[in-house]
């Protein structure tokens, strides 16, 4: 009987991450479109028709209240404006696309980046921009003593404090 249990149970689990997965790839293609209708609606300045008295895109922002402030909604273009065209057939994490934008140089390059996106593991590709950034990839770095940081966490308010 507990053979069944296990089996239902992974058999369970695999199919919950099969929706997580399905879910998740939903979001990242719903931060695409978001990315592209307000390319659209601040490229026509569209948000000028939305009412009176909102003349800005940030107003108009604040008047649909849909959670997204200016800052955002400038990455969401910006993804959109730089792979949104080239995305057809892959499936990319927009998060993964946000690590890698300031690595874009020209067209030339963004290709090389979403093959990276899609085939590399999540640490791979971090330390890849880690190391194309100029910084030490975590994969190669020695933690050298002199370098390294001391921490403690407070048994009260389990706040992480750095020691020194």
């Amino acid at each position: 009987m507990n053979e069944l249990t296990d089996k239902a149970k992974a058999d369970d689990v695999f199919r919950m991450v099969a929706e997580l997965t399905r879910c998740s790839q939903g979001i990242d293609l719903a931060y695409l479109f978001i990315g592209k209708t307000l390319m659209e609606i601040k490229n026509g300045e569209l948000y000028r028709y939305y009412s009176e008295h909102t003349q800005t895109m940030s107003a108009f922002l604040r008047e649909i209240d849909i959670g997204i402030g200016m800052s955002a909604a400038d990455h969401y273009i910006r993804i959109y404006r730089t792979f949104g065209e080239r995305l057809a057939g892959r499936q990319i994490a927009f998060k993964r696309l946000l690590m890698v934008h300031p690595l874009v140089a020209g067209p030339e390059t963004i290709e090389p980046l979403l093959d990276m996106c899609q085939n590399m593991p999540l640490a791979a590709l971090s330390d890849e921009i880690r190391e194309r950034s100029g910084k030490v990839p975590v994969d190669k770095c020695e933690h050298p003593m002199a370098q390294r940081q001391a921490f403690w966490r407070c048994g009260v308010c389990n706040q992480w404090i750095k020691e020194g």
